[in-house]
């Protein structure tokens, strides 16, 4: 290419023109304005948002995020920047010559430099009736948004695909009370990213959570005349369902440039100034090939923009060599790290690690006394200091003993004092260790948000998350507790599943429950005395893995209006759309997570309504005869005095249940049809008039004590 033809950004500000307002785009942008903030820019955007993390998408579609917090600059930051932004307004057509871009509007917009960052685009594979009513794909916030829409009304969906887009939507899925079933044509789970071992564990936990999953196979039809009503497996089999997600993967975006002329093969070609075929055309992201490779990852971005943004507005003197790449993952709940060579093979050492009762896998390929590729599933806060050592190639002498060297550690240790200062901690945005420390120590950053403002750890992928908060508690640890030595566990295989519970010795311990690290990891976080403890709290195991019933105490059986619009909505997300009612005017719900436990006390706790005591040697429901008020032979309208008891108690319920060896069950009866009722339960009342002195008439209880709803009954006895 003649050097004559380049754009010699020293001398004037080009007009730039961005195609793409995704993160890659973005990218390029922010690069610009860090060396030249006032560079004429125009930015065209497929989509009607301003830029957002489309990683974040899985979190938006679980229910764990609002689409807002997805956005990564809003539009008064174009404005304030100076930047001309084109929302919903795509680029048709590029003219190298004459260096002009069409937009869909017909409008001509001229540049110096055009930058593509068009992305990649959903591959559907060609499926019979893929165009019916109920399929979706999984890539921007407005097709996320119906999913969402479509899922409140469907009870079956089929995904198809089982890589990372496949079973984040499946998560997101059965997060919406959907049953989902993920076919997938590889013989293992996101094969990309994990060896048969690490697959097969992770198919384990996908199943536990309640998904299931066919490998080996594929959707050859989606079934129904105008909308989906199954789907058809290659092997003849038909797979009920209301709506199927397509989610095979992202192809580079080559329309554009494949129309303006411009070379492309398997993505747009570009030499290592990132600029294309044609002059002062250059192009970023996931739509590039480049020396062979194509980049699907937050990661290269930022090194990718620094280069276009030197050509552009610096020196000219930056090249792009590629990059090397983590991935960092939380695939449906469970972390996951993998880096370069993580199948081995060939003569390489592997050393491995393996525990099935906690779903941990790790696993390191050495070469030449070099390590060259890594798994971490289930924990991976290793994954920064071993992709480092990849990064640098150092040799490991003597230290292959200790690549899992956080095997048997107490989880308080921190991964982050694992690393040099020069180590990367957010591998998305290149930002080190020492980077995070100076800015907590120089600007007194006191918590992970305020680290992201300042230095973007964590909000790429966000799987540095973990380790950005290990690395604040470590600074901010008291100096006495530096450098202390880790305790070690001794732990006997399969000690803890043989272990008969000491239920009194757990009372007394206390019945607290992290349900923060449960919302982190799930099932997985929960050791067998938990399972106990979680009875405290309205939960109870059933016989579908990774789900709970959980019951919600109604006082007296009396539900208002507003309550009752709430538990219905709860049971459309969190049942599957039913609800149980039991025998003690309780309401239980049968597909509950225990992820998803402090937003359902929240929405209960807002209403006025709570789970605590539902379950185990607690108080549990005080039920109350639903007739008082309204019989002709009722006294009194007893579901007060229910609630009363009620709220006394609950509150009390860390104090009260270590102390109960079995149940209590308590009943109010105000009306003679239902004073039977008390002699099932432990303490009954029951209510009785009497004329008092004044000649007025009371009304009081009779206490009726011993009664039992167990195999054995006592007689009891009344106390007046």
């Amino acid at each position: 290419m003649d050097e004559k033809e380049r754009i010699t950004p020293s001398e004037r500000s080009p007009q730039v023109v961005v195609v793409g307002n995704g993160m890659a785009g973005l990218a390029v942008v922010e690069a610009i304005l860090k060396i030249k903030p006032e560079s004429k820019i125009t930015v065209f955007g497929d989509e009607p948002h301003p830029s957002y993390n489309r990683i974040l998408l899985s979190d938006l579609l679980a229910g764990k995020s609002a689409a807002e917090k997805l956005m990564m600059n809003p539009k008064e930051w174009y404005a304030a920047c100076g930047i001309d932004l084109k929302l919903g307004l795509p680029v048709t057509a590029i003219d190298p010559a004459s260096r002009r871009v069409t937009d869909g509007a017909g409008a001509i917009t001229p540049y110096d430099a055009l930058i593509l960052a068009v992305g990649g685009i959903p591959f559907v594979p060609p499926i019979v009736g893929s165009g019916k009513k109920g399929v979706y794909v999984f890539r921007t916030i407005d097709e996320t948004e119906q999913i969402i829409a479509a899922a409140r009304s469907s009870r079956e969906a089929v995904v198809v695909g089982g890589g990372l887009l496949g079973l984040e939507a499946a998560r997101g899925l059965i997060n919406h009370g959907v049953s989902v079933t993920v076919v997938h044509l590889a013989d293992r789970l996101m094969e990309q990213q994990l060896d048969p071992t690490g697959a097969a564990l992770l198919k384990r936990e996908m199943e536990r959570m309640g998904i299931r999953i066919i490998l080996k196979e594929t959707v050859e039809e989606i079934l129904g005349e105008e909308a989906v009503s199954g789907a058809r497996l290659r092997g003849g089999k038909a797979l009920p369902a209301e709506m199927v997600l397509i989610c095979t993967g992202i192809r580079p975006n080559l329309s554009l440039a494949g129309g303006a002329g411009l070379k492309v093969g398997r993505g747009i070609l570009v030499d290592d100034r990132l600029e294309t075929s044609a002059p002062g055309i250059f192009a970023a992201g996931d739509a590039i090939e480049h020396r062979g490779k194509t980049y699907g990852l937050i990661a290269p971005l930022r090194e990718q923009a620094a280069v276009i943004a030197d050509q552009i507005a610096g020196g000219g003197k930056a090249r792009y060599a590629g990059t090397v790449c983590a991935t960092t993952l939380k695939v449906a709940g469970v972390h996951l790290t993998s880096a370069g060579d993580f199948i081995g093979g060939g003569g390489a050492e592997e050393i491995a690690f393996l525990d099935t009762q906690k779903s941990i896998y790790k696993k390191c390929i050495v070469r030449q006394d070099r390590l060259v590729g890594f798994v971490l599933l289930g924990e991976n806060k290793e994954g920064p200091r071993l992709f480092n050592l990849i990064r640098k190639g150092e040799a490991l002498l003597d230290r292959k003993g200790a690549l899992l060297g956080n095997v048997g550690v107490e989880e308080g240790g921190s991964a982050g004092a694992a690393v040099s200062e020069s180590d990367l901690i957010c591998n998305c945005n290149s930002v080190t260790r020492g980077e995070i420390v100076r800015a907590v120590r120089e600007k007194g950053l006191k918590g992970r948000e305020e680290v992201a403002d300042c230095t973007k750890a964590t909000t790429g992928c966000g799987g540095c998350a973990q380790l950005v908060d290990d690395l604040l508690d470590e600074i901010n640890r008291p100096a006495a507790l530096k450098g202390a030595v880790p305790v070690v566990k001794e732990e006997k295989q399969g000690a803890m599943a043989l272990k008969t519970l000491d239920l009194e010795k757990i009372k007394q311990e206390g019945l607290g429950v992290d349900f923060n690290l449960l919302r982190e990891r799930g099932t997985r976080a929960l050791a067998p005395e938990d399972y106990y403890r979680l009875k405290t709290y309205g939960f109870c195991t059933q016989k579908h893995p990774g789900y709970f019933m959980l019951r919600i105490r109604i006082p007296g059986g009396k539900v208002s209006s507003r309550q009752l619009s709430h538990l219905a909505g709860l049971a459309e997300v969190h049942g599957r759309g039913a609800a149980h009612l039991t025998v003690r005017q309780d309401l239980e719900l049968h597909w509950v997570r225990v992820e998803e436990a402090p937003e359902i006390f929240q929405k209960l706790e807002a209403v006025g309504l709570t789970t605590r005591s539902a379950c185990g040697h607690t108080l549990r429901n005080v039920m109350a005869c639903p007739h008082g008020a309204i019989a002709p032979e009722g006294k009194i309208d007893a579901q007060p005095w229910a609630a009363r008891i009620t709220d006394y108690f609950v509150k009390r319920s860390d104090l009260i249940n270590p102390a109960m060896p079995n149940r209590l069950n308590i009943y109010f009866a105000a009306c003679a049809a239902c004073a039977p009722h008390a002699t099932i339960n432990d303490i009954g009342f029951v209510t009785v008039d009497r004329l008092a002195d004044d000649g007025r008439r009371e009304i009081g209880f009779e206490l009726w004590v011993g009664g039992s709803l167990g195999a054995h009954p006592l007689l009891g006895f009344k106390l007046r």
